[in-house]
């Protein structure tokens, strides 16, 4: 039998912008730590805004969550899924970082393009009809952090 798969999405922002540089240096960190504990997932960052799906044994995930939880460098985390999957989403990733550009945050087929040379096919279907709600979450969220209610 094998190992049930727990996973978590969560929104959230940072206090202040990350660089490039602080973007990479940040992944480094993550993917060690959560090559470490047996977590995948990936980040996607966009002025200012996070989401993030983490997926592992619930130990591990509720760790790196509990760190996530407790780090100053973002505020305002919502916990969007915390549920448990059969296999896998990004079983090569130990973190997989996608900036999303202006101009595709509104394409929800922008998920298909950013996760496609990850995944099979059928786990980025379940990922998208998941990921539609994630992505409008972040996009009302984007708007109301930015004051721009006309994002295109």
């Amino acid at each position: 039998m094998s190992q049930t798969i727990h996973k978590i999405m969560y929104s959230s922002s940072a206090v202040d912008l990350f660089s490039a540089e602080a973007l990479d240096q940040l992944m480094l960190k993550s993917r060690h730590k959560n090559a470490h504990f047996g977590v995948t997932g990936c980040l996607i960052y966009h002025d200012g805004n996070i989401i993030q799906y983490l997926e592992g044994s619930k130990a591990s995930v509720d760790f790196i969550y509990g760190s996530i939880v407790r780090d100053s460098r973002h505020h305002d985390i919502h916990l969007l899924c915390n549920d448990q999957v059969d296999k896998r989403a990004f079983r090569d990733w130990s973190m997989a970082l996608r900036y999303i550009p202006e101009n595709r945050l509104r394409d929800y087929r922008t998920v298909y393009d950013l996760f496609e040379d990850m995944m099979e096919t059928d786990t980025i279907a379940h990922l998208c009809r998941e990921a539609r709600v994630f992505f409008e979450t972040f996009l009302d969220v984007s708007r109301l952090r930015t004051g721009n209610m006309h994002l295109s």
